[in-house]
């Protein structure tokens, strides 16, 4: 399976994620800088989200005030009344006010949780048209690559692990219970066995 790019634009503000077959690529672009990189996806966890808003105004002051002493220039060299000339400050303070501290102008982003990425533990999503089909196709890509790495049945690892492993996609929704049936029939009875805990594919260790 090809590689795809889907790229979202709001405010200034700019994520590109690229679907691998094993990994998620992303590029994360604002005003501060840009961070981009990859990971893979059962690493991620879709089901641990934050929602955070950025306000974007600050991009627009300078636009704005030029806009505004362009327009007390104009209005002055046309021998408007002192009083309109001075409602021009006030209505400079007002755009500001605006941009500053309403959301009219503002990006929302889903927050992303990353397990063992280095640096980045958070992948931003903005919360546009395209939002709910990047973040399923996030969890369809977790489910696909997990399924190819534990799917079946390992003969030669401990089958009590296997037990906790496949008991683990099953909780998560990974497998269905046919699959589950099916994999502890071949598990049994070797899986009664008690061992150590199991390291899940999202970084954390079930026991029993």
């Amino acid at each position: 399976m090809g590689d795809d790019v889907v790229t979202q634009r709001k405010f200034g503000r700019k994520t590109t994620i690229q679907f691998g077959e094993d990994r998620l690529g992303f590029t994360l672009s604002d005003p501060t800088g840009r961070v981009e990189g990859s990971v893979f996806y059962e690493l991620i966890d879709p089901d641990n989200t934050s929602t955070v808003t950025v306000n974007a105004g600050q991009r627009y002051y300078p636009p704005v005030i030029l806009v505004a002493v362009l327009a007390v220039m104009g209005v002055s060299s046309l021998g408007a009344p002192f009083a309109v000339i001075g409602c021009l400050p006030v209505l400079i303070v007002i755009c500001v006010w605006v941009l500053r501290f309403s959301r009219l102008i503002s990006v929302t982003f889903t927050m992303l949780s990353v397990s063992k990425s280095g640096a980045v533990n958070r992948i931003r999503i903005i919360k546009d048209k395209q939002h709910d089909r990047i973040l399923e196709r996030i969890k369809a890509a977790r489910i696909a690559r997990i399924r190819r790495l534990h799917l079946a049945v390992n003969p030669a690892a401990n089958p009590a692990e296997e037990a906790k492993k496949f008991k683990w996609l099953l909780d998560r929704g990974i497998i269905d219970e046919a699959e589950y049936r099916t994999a502890m029939g071949q598990l049994a009875p070797d899986s009664e066995r008690q061992e150590p805990g199991w390291d899940a594919p999202d970084g954390t260790t079930t026991m029993n």
